[in-house]
């Protein structure tokens, strides 16, 4: 009785534990859409003079490759990494992302070198710099993930218990079902086994969330704030710009009146 409670209590941890891995994924992905669409509106923010173009675009540039460099790094699938960046980096910089080791790392030194460079304040790199840290714990998150996977006796004792089951459950329906045990096994089979495959998915995350929607996110929102940026400034300045005030007797406002 009591190392059935024993085996309960870890069944029921292992769920939690696989539970809090898939929420704490989902939120890191947000995390990075966040950071990098707020790094991006403070490049175009702050560096909004022509002089500054290269380094903006850079830092643009940089900011879409990061989600696709970590997707793949998560994931594994490094020989996605070359054909993803080919519109995103320039050739030597794609070259030095697919050289390095840890691609998502290399993004995230280029754009702490991007900032440390630019013609910011110290106050406006301080603040931007806060992005780089967020994405830097997105990353450093994720990676824990990928290398601290969950033990496979669970899922291992489930897969065998499961197949153990549906081929003995022919032997037991028979002379109740007949020639209908054929049809209802392999209906069992389907659903359960199909339940036990959503439990091995849920325990690798990585593997199944909307990785791409998020690079998607982050790329469609960059294009389109540097799109209205020409516009934005227009209208920034427009509103900036201050006439002298009125003097009250141009409006025919009454002088005040002193006595003698």
């Amino acid at each position: 009785m009591r190392r059935q409670q024993q085996q309960q209590q870890q069944q029921q941890q292992q769920q939690q534990q696989q539970h809090q891995r898939e929420i704490q994924h989902r939120d890191e992905g947000r995390h990075v859409v966040s950071a990098c669409c707020h790094l991006a509106r403070q490049a175009l923010q702050w560096l909004p003079s022509p002089a500054d173009a290269r380094v903006r675009g850079a830092m643009l540039r940089w900011l879409r490759a990061f989600p696709l460099a970590l997707m793949c790094h998560v994931r594994e699938e490094r020989g996605r990494l070359p054909h993803l960046l080919e519109k995103v980096l320039l050739p030597e910089e794609r070259a030095l992302v697919l050289r390095s080791p840890t691609p998502p790392q290399t993004v995230l030194s280029v754009l702490g070198s991007l900032l440390a460079g630019s013609r910011m304040t110290i106050d406006t790199k301080t603040h931007a710099d806060e992005s780089v840290r967020r994405l830097q714990g997105s990353f450093d998150a994720c990676e824990k993930i990928l290398r601290t996977p969950l033990p496979l006796s669970y899922s291992r004792h489930t897969s065998r218990f499961l197949v153990t089951w549906l081929m003995a459950l022919p032997f037991c329906t028979w002379r109740e079902l007949g020639w209908a045990t054929l049809p209802v096994t392999l209906v069992m089979g389907f659903f359960l086994l199909g339940i036990e495959e959503i439990g091995v998915q849920v325990e690798e995350p990585l593997s199944i969330l909307a990785l791409e929607h998020w690079s998607r996110v982050v790329e469609d929102r960059i294009d389109r704030m540097e799109e209205e940026h020409a516009a934005v400034q227009a209208v920034a300045k427009d509103a900036l710009r201050q006439d002298d005030p009125p003097s009250a007797a141009s409006e025919g406002c009454p002088q005040p009146a002193f006595a003698a």
